[in-house]
């Protein structure tokens, strides 16, 4: 069993029977440069982490060399970004680098049926990617979603990309099938990174976006609150409002009529 399962059980297994987990999320950043040119020689570093998920940001730059990263993971949204600059004529040896990273963890369950049943994952990422004459940009998406109870995963998106000279525009949708439980916990653990070196720039600054697309019927909560594009399933009770409102709707039609 892997350490990241491992958390997760412990996770659930120290919460209360009748509620799910806290939904999580981690953010940061980090960049980096050294350089010699023109007889002159530097460096700068800067790092920046959030345990909650919000912006984490960093930039450094002199002589033309420098780094900007960033990370966020609020509200079930995704960003990560990071640029670097590499001045021209620089001695061997001299480099930039910037990493952006965002990942979350939510806790969902299935609702609406009983035994085992089959769903469809979906996700859209967008964004850029840019190089340079010596540099490169990559971007890194992985989306797995974890049956706590049984120490198991099912791996939904596993994407990454490098790109060199030119630039590159990421439009990409992923559609995945996965199987599930009524009633149990699944936690969903995304990550987005970017990264870049020596002049690339890796932009993802747009929202990750991640829906589960489900039977007739089915609904699902989550410790977050996000329903993931599932619609809300009425309770038993509100169909019975409901029927008893047309009911009532109808009695009355019925009078005017007489």
């Amino acid at each position: 069993m892997s350490p990241l399962v491992v958390a997760l059980v412990a996770t659930v297994t120290a919460s209360s029977a009748w509620a799910l987990p806290a939904a999580t999320g981690s953010s940061s950043a980090s960049g980096n440069y050294t350089y010699t040119l023109g007889g002159k020689s530097g460096s700068g570093v800067g790092s920046d982490s959030d345990a909650t998920g919000a912006e984490s940001s960093v930039s450094g730059s002199s002589k033309g060399f420098g780094f900007e990263a960033s990370g966020e993971a609020v509200g079930g949204a995704l960003k990560a970004y990071a640029a670097t600059s590499f001045a021209p004529g620089a001695a061997i040896g001299s480099a930039s680098n910037a990493v952006g990273t965002a990942s979350f963890t939510d806790y969902v369950t299935f609702t609406g049926g009983s035994g085992s049943a089959d769903g469809l994952f979906l996700s859209t990422l967008e964004g850029s990617l840019k190089g340079g004459a010596k540099g490169s940009a990559t971007y890194e998406y992985n989306i797995s979603l974890f049956d706590v109870a049984a120490g198991t995963s099912q791996l939904l998106v596993s994407d990454s990309h490098t790109y060199g000279k030119g630039k590159l525009t990421v439009g990409n949708e992923y559609e995945s099938d996965f199987s599930f439980t009524f009633g149990k916990t699944y936690a969903l653990v995304a990550t987005l990174s970017a990264s870049a070196k020596n002049g690339g720039i890796a932009d993802f600054k747009d929202t990750a976006t991640l829906n589960f697309s489900l039977g007739s019927g089915v609904g699902l909560t989550s410790a977050s609150g996000y329903s993931y594009g599932v619609p809300a399933v009425p309770e038993p009770q509100t169909y019975a409002m409901l029927l008893a409102g047309l009911g009532m709707v109808g009695a009355m039609a019925r009078r005017r009529m007489k």
